[in-house]
């Protein structure tokens, strides 16, 4: 199980000649992260652009970092990462410079769910009952477009970003295999900002909402476990270093499951949408398998979001009385 070198592949389109800024979306200044609309030959874009940390541990790495920036191109530097419509590369900041690199990510075409995902809106609470899932989230849910799990599907079917798996789960029974992928905001380099994610087979998984009998459980705990141990003996990282956690709401209603390194403090954990998978397991085993079906949980939404609206009409805030 080694993690591979990405195969090179090239953008259909050059950003310095061909793309043309409308605005900004937003920024993180934590983070260090800018997002970008514009469009390339009528064609509506989106770019992400996060800076990234220096990648050496030795002097020996600056040497060889020195050397790469002899190069007139900074040959093995730019690799693209290609899914769907989601490109992944490092840009140098500068024309020449490839000591400092931006972590790129290209969305093309876009839509307007895309759009507003990057949009920089403030965020309110809710609280989502049972009864307000099934009537509002659910329904929101079942209309999402069957194309915007395509690069899900490409992953899983190893269509795309197959030199860019950690590992794949072909022993267990369908319905509880999983694939390991590093997420595009890790390098690979430090482990200290170690972050995966386990992309579970079961499609029939939505989100944290949907979990609720003993097959569901048993396949929690198979990620879990073997989560751990795939990232151990490829990080050296140890299971009590890890933070595994589930987000609802979720970026993507497709089940899957964060590993993060403890001392990674950049992380989207928040405490109103981060769950800790074992503290999930616990709760479906204590409380009951239905556990998640039954109570009410605090999520966070942004303005832009799709299921704002309906949340805010209904008047559902955070005061429980």
């Amino acid at each position: 199980m080694n993690i591979q070198n990405h195969s090179p592949r090239t953008l259909p389109f050059s950003i310095a000649d061909d793309f043309r800024l409308e605005r900004l979306l937003g920024y993180n200044a934590q983070q260090k992260i800018i997002s970008l609309l514009g469009h390339v030959n009528g064609v509506r874009t989106i770019v992400v652009m996060e800076k990234t940390q220096f990648a050496v541990d030795s002097e020996e790495d600056v040497k060889k970092w020195l050397a790469l920036i002899k190069q007139p191109n900074g040959q093995g530097l730019q690799q693209v990462i290609v899914n769907d419509k989601y490109y992944m590369l490092n840009l140098p900041a500068m024309e020449d410079d490839h000591f400092n690199l931006l972590n790129t990510s290209i969305i093309f075409p876009a839509d307007e769910s895309d759009i507003a995902k990057y949009s920089m809106q403030s965020h309110e609470l809710f609280l989502e009952t049972p009864s307000l899932y099934q009537e509002v989230t659910r329904p929101y849910i079942d209309k999402i477009p069957k194309e915007h799990e395509k690069w899900v599907d490409n992953l899983l079917q190893k269509q795309s970003e197959v030199e860019h798996m950690i590992y794949e789960d072909t022993e267990s029974e369908e319905d509880l295999r999983f694939m390991l992928h590093p997420d595009m905001k890790y390098d690979k380099v430090d482990r200290n900002q170690l972050y995966c994610i386990a992309f579970c087979f079961n499609k029939e998984i939505k989100s944290l909402r949907d979990l609720s009998t003993e097959r569901h459980l048993k396949m929690l705990k198979n990620v879990r476990d073997r989560g751990c141990q795939v990232i151990e003996q490829l990080f050296g990282i140890p299971r009590e270093k890890l933070r595994i956690f589930v987000h609802y709401l979720p970026s993507f209603f497709r089940f899957h499951v964060h590993f993060t390194n403890v001392d990674n403090t950049s992380v989207n954990n928040g405490v109103e949408r981060a769950h800790l998978l074992d503290d999930i397991i616990e709760n479906m085993e204590v409380f009951g398998l239905d556990f998640y079906q039954r109570k009410t949980l605090t999520i966070t939404i942004k303005g832009t979001h799709g299921l704002y609206r309906s949340f805010k009409e209904r008047t559902t805030n955070v005061d429980r009385k």
